[in-house]
């Protein structure tokens, strides 16, 4: 007997939830490489997104750049199908953001990750460091 039409789209969502949760722990991987590299403890998350501001991280590292915070509360819905609160999401990461943890703030209601702070000072170092053995050389 055929799938039903439903039966199709929980398998497909469910493949999709499986492939989200694929990035986020490839990501972590990734952060624990750059860690090394750097020598540097960045913020990572090692368990599958849970909480709110969880999912809120895992949505920026997909997006790589800094979104609204509509944005990030509408890819949580479609990724992780659940409804956050606007309020509860900016008020937790906005908490973060004042600790200096996890988020940064880019402008009005957007947020990047703080992680993307220390690979572009590492790039802008590790930049300067091969100008200047190239002008040695």
């Amino acid at each position: 007997m055929a799938e039903s039409l439903a039966e199709i789209i929980r398998n497909k969502q469910r493949q999709l939830t499986e492939a989200e949760l694929l990035v986020v722990r490839l990501r972590a991987e990734l952060q624990e490489a750059k860690e090394a590299l750097l020598g540097t403890a960045l913020p990572s998350p090692a368990r599958p997104p849970e909480t709110s501001t969880d999912m809120a991280a895992a949505v920026l590292r997909n997006a790589g750049h800094d979104l609204h915070i509509n944005q990030i509360l509408s890819t949580i819905e479609s990724a992780f199908h659940v409804t956050v609160k606007y309020a509860t999401l900016v008020t937790n990461i906005s908490r973060l953001v004042q600790k200096k943890k996890t988020f940064t703030r880019t402008g009005p209601n957007r947020f990047g990750l703080m992680e993307w702070d220390v690979e572009r000072e590492a790039a802008e170092l590790f930049g300067r460091e091969i100008r200047e053995q190239e002008a040695r050389d």
